[in-house]
């Protein structure tokens, strides 16, 4: 069973691991998942790609990649073995090269669900050159034989692998200019299937009626991950989601769909947009609606013991200014619920911030709400807002008051689409460089390790910031049990989740967790700390 996630780890980073629209791929009876990646090789022809490549192409996004490849080629080995992600291992060296064709070339992966008579099934193949694909079948072989201690049996047009735990039977071909490998326990028809279609169609897909997209997947998430393991049951509902990216003219344009089992409920009232609040340049700005029956059913919120939770909740950056410049809800009587979260933060809040990170919580003496003091560079608070028409709790990283510069155009987007659920604009560059400085600030305030700016990451994102520009983000409520994404990028991620992936890959614990929560806390905590500044 370890072996078979490693191997859809291998399989599934090495694609999703591409930082970068909508073919149809309709799936076989029985498929839970396929992913299509058109490979770097053809998308650098792609003459829509030209801006998207500017990026990919700098040195700094191969240092980047390599990193990030170098520690997936390391997880099997350190599955098996328990060995240092940090540092490389026999097997390893023989995988590292493999996962550069996963980026350069077209490749092609699928599930098959479990039920009662059969377990799982999973097929990969890759369109290689001959010389590649004889280095694919000598390294996974050697790789192979490494992990398991067994050696795999040659056969006609590549060899089999046969063990006692599931998958027991791993299995490598030639077909047709791909390059073929499966997993399953017993036999494998999804394999034979792909050897099939690639004889009948040239490929292992169905044949696509429009320009195929740069990367799509389709996964019914709960099914794929009872066929990668039968001990993995959620405890809650996943749902099924499609996604695609394509290059649309000057832009990378995301589209995906997500597809739930039961009606979410969302309760789509009417938008109480923080029109005085929202100050010009904007640098990013935020906001969701009917997330009040999700947050009622978590316990944090539940443990405040306030009432009822917020329904709509918003979030601006304004140019120059840490990132989020301000967090705000809307509450009905938000004066009341100030003053309860005050009373929790200063009762409960300060005695864990004594152990666990820097300063302590104040009821504020100016106004309605609570500061965080002696923490150093900013002077964060909880407030009611005032100057609005409605009734929002408004937390703020500095006081900033009311506007009466808004971006009506943004105003009228969000209002514009009645069924949008979720709204994100941002200046993706200009955002990349807020986030960082708030939260290496934050790292700094809870004793978590700072990322460092020697990292891969951290230097991508010094080279990239003046090539990322406008991100615009919506998702809408098709039906109540489904959502649709659109998202016209320059790299196809926002900045947060740029940061989150740098987070990701820096981890000594890779592919689990983030370096902020697995690394070592940094040795020496400041003993004392400038003063917040004055209110």
């Amino acid at each position: 069973m370890k072996l078979k996630r490693v191997i859809a780890l291998v399989m599934a980073a090495g694609l999703a691991g591409v930082f970068a629209g909508r073919a149809e791929v309709m799936p076989a009876a029985g498929t839970v998942a396929q992913i299509h990646w058109l490979g770097l090789k053809q998308i650098s022809a792609d003459s829509d790609a030209a801006h998207f490549l500017s990026i990919w192409n700098l040195p700094e996004t191969a240092a980047w990649e390599a990193q990030a490849l170098e520690k997936i080629s390391r997880v099997p080995w350190t599955r098996f073995h328990g060995a240092d992600i940090s540092k490389p291992n026999p097997a390893s060296v023989l995988l590292r090269p493999l996962l550069d064709d996963v980026v350069q070339a077209e490749s092609y992966a699928e599930v098959r669900g479990a039920d009662n008579a059969q377990p799982g099934q999973m097929a990969f193949a890759i369109r290689l050159s001959d010389a590649r694909a004889q280095l694919w079948q000598t390294n996974l072989q050697a790789a192979l034989a490494l992990l398991t201690e067994i050696q795999p049996v040659a056969g006609k047009q590549g060899w089999s692998l046969k063990k006692h735990e599931s998958p027991d039977l791993i299995e490598f071909t030639r077909a047709g200019g791909w390059t073929v490998l499966g997993a399953a326990t017993g036999t494998n028809a999804l394999f034979a299937d792909f050897v099939a279609r690639i004889g009948r169609d040239h490929a292992p897909f169905p044949k696509a009626a429009a320009n195929n997209p740069w990367l799509s997947v389709d996964a019914d998430v709960a099914p794929t991950l009872r066929a990668l393991s039968r001990n993995w049951n959620p405890p809650f509902q996943l749902p099924r989601f499609s996604l695609t990216v394509a290059g649309d003219g000057r832009y990378v344009r995301t589209l995906g769909k997500v597809d739930f089992a039961r009606a979410l409920d969302l309760q789509m009232e009417p938008w109480h947009l923080p029109t005085n609040l929202v100050c010009q340049p904007v640098q990013s700005f935020t906001a969701v609606r009917g997330i009040a029956p999700w947050l009622a059913s978590q316990k944090a919120w539940n443990d405040l013991q306030i009432g009822p939770p917020p329904n709509e909740w918003f979030s601006e950056s304004i140019s120059g200014f840490w990132s989020p410049t301000f967090v705000a809800a809307w509450m009905p009587d938000a004066s009341n619920r100030v003053s309860q979260i005050a009373s929790q933060l200063v009762d409960r809040g300060t005695p864990w911030l004594a152990t666990n990170g820097m300063g302590r919580f104040h009821r504020a003496a100016q106004f309605n709400g609570v500061t965080w003091g002696n923490v150093p560079f900013v002077a964060p608070d909880l407030r009611v807002a005032s100057g609005t028409d409605d009734d929002f709790i408004v937390g703020e990283m500095f006081p900033t008051g009311t506007s009466t510069n808004h971006p009506q155009e943004m105003f009228k987007a969000i209002l514009g689409q009645p069924n949008l659920v979720y709204y994100n604009w941002e200046l993706t560059g200009p955002c990349l460089q807020a986030q960082l400085r708030t939260t290496q600030l934050f790292r700094m305030f809870f004793h978590k390790p700072q990322l460092s700016g020697s990292s891969p990451g951290l230097k991508w994102f010094v080279a990239a910031v003046s090539k990322l520009f406008e991100t615009v983000t919506t998702v809408e409520e098709i039906s109540p049990t489904q959502f649709s994404l659109n998202r016209r990028s320059d790299i196809g991620l926002t900045a947060f989740e740029l940061h989150v992936l740098a987070d990701w890959i820096e981890s000594p614990v890779f592919p689990a967790g983030l370096y902020t929560f697995t690394a070592p806390p940094p040795q020496q905590v400041p003993a004392a700390l400038p003063p917040s500044p004055a209110r």
